[in-house]
């Protein structure tokens, strides 16, 4: 009874109280950020890790079972499920709930990182990620142009890639279709078996020759000088020379294999309009506005257009923020249309245009007060919070309707 008695005495007062919730809350709303769910954190935690060359056996034996002991050992870790496929293990880790999914991810990654020189030398680092719903490409861009293929990577690569990454938001660019070049070594068995060699000998050669290493420091009165030894590979030329050792004496690689300056098998083939393109997945943080973020990412696609070389087009393949912007546009439109007809239903029953003009006023000037615990809140503007907002609708007519 405070606050009516305060409103009826003190009129002015209460509409300046009234007016500030409004501007505070259209500032806030100007800062929220626009999605299409909120965030949510599974407790999930993937580990895959990438072994070159080897079976599925050999995944589960040398891989998997000693990732799952290691894993095992974290606290709040409930279930662990794994699968052993051609080159590729993937350990499935779920966690309690409650569980804080980044300090599981981490606290695995601690684990995995402490028996890590128990596990295979070739292996590649394992990946560590928990599962995220966001983390999904926003736009998908197509790179088209009068270019071969792998002179076409050449400028995404050096270019548009390093460009797209400046951007704030964005977590990954990734490359679809890429022509990348790749110096292949390909070792005839029977000249190995005529010379003694095995091709693990040769691969130890090429990794010892291709080293640039520290050789220590010259001191000269008050100079220092730093001394390295440079030995990675310059031209193909280089890789062709190396000396192999055998029972009869070194011989150059070439006696023994045919070094070709080639390009990487393509395991992946972009198309857009049937023309062969590079095709670039910008995947976009958790935390980022995916709105704000697809805008910025526009604004760059027509700053790059001026700078690569003339032919080659940037287009816009698949872009989710539209279909964002219409879900919530839809949402916020049902939201508008049925604070109308409430306010058409009160008059029809109320029969008074007083009535019916301070429950229509109260309804917009309560959700958009709203707008400000959202922003303090850490929510954004997505269909979860809209259709929330939209069902508070009917309280707000009650409470209207009571108080009149």
């Amino acid at each position: 009874m405070v606050l009516a008695d305060l409103s009826i005495k003190r009129p002015v007062m209460m509409t300046m109280v009234i007016f500030t919730f409004v501007v505070i809350g259209l500032f806030s709303l100007s800062r929220l950020g626009i999605d299409l769910f909120p965030e949510i954190d599974f407790p999930y935690v993937s580990v895959v890790t990438i072994y070159p060359g080897a079976g599925p056996e050999e995944i589960e034996t040398l891989l998997n079972e000693p990732l799952e002991e290691a894993i095992n050992s974290v606290s709040g870790v409930k279930t662990i499920y794994s699968t052993a496929q051609e080159g590729v293990s993937a350990v499935i880790v779920e966690l309690q709930l409650g569980q804080d999914v980044d300090i599981g991810a981490i606290d695995i990654k601690d684990k995995i990182d402490a028996i890590k020189y128990t596990l295979p030398d070739d292996i590649e680092d394992p990946l560590v990620q928990k599962f995220d719903m966001g983390a999904e490409a926003i736009i998908k861009l197509s790179i088209t142009g009068n270019l071969p293929l792998e002179d076409l990577y050449l400028v995404v690569d050096q270019q548009i890639k390093p460009e797209l990454q400046k951007i704030p938001g964005l977590a990954n660019v990734d490359v679809i279709g890429e022509k990348e070049r790749e110096i292949q070594v390909d070792l005839s068995s029977r000249l190995m078996a005529a010379y003694g060699i095995d091709a693990m000998q040769v691969v130890g050669t090429l990794m010892m020759e291709n080293l640039d290493i520290p050789a220590g420091r010259i001191t000269r009165g008050r100079s220092e000088y730093t001394l390295r030894v440079e030995g990675e590979f310059e031209t193909v030329n280089d890789i062709r020379s190396i000396n192999l050792q055998t029972e009869s004496g070194p011989i150059r690689l070439d006696a023994i294999a045919e070094v070709k300056d080639d390009f990487a098998e393509i395991r992946e083939v972009a198309r857009f309009n049937g023309v062969a393109s590079i095709g670039l997945n910008l995947v976009k943080r958790s935390d980022a506005n995916t709105v704000q973020l697809a805008d910025d990412i526009h604004a760059a696609v027509d700053r790059l257009e001026r700078m690569v070389p003339e032919g080659i087009k940037i287009e816009i393949a698949n872009d989710q923020s539209d279909f964002i912007r219409d879900s919530v546009s839809d949402v916020s439109g049902n939201l508008l249309l049925g604070i109308l007809f409430t306010a058409l239903v009160l008059f029809l029953f109320l029969h008074s245009w007083r009535g019916t003009v301070i429950a229509a006023v109260s309804m917009p000037i309560s959700i958009i007060s709203t707008f400000t615990l959202l922003e303090a809140a850490g929510f954004t503007i997505n269909m979860m919070s809209l259709m929330g907002l939209a069902i508070s609708v009917g309280i707000l007519v009650v409470n209207a309707i009571v108080v009149l």
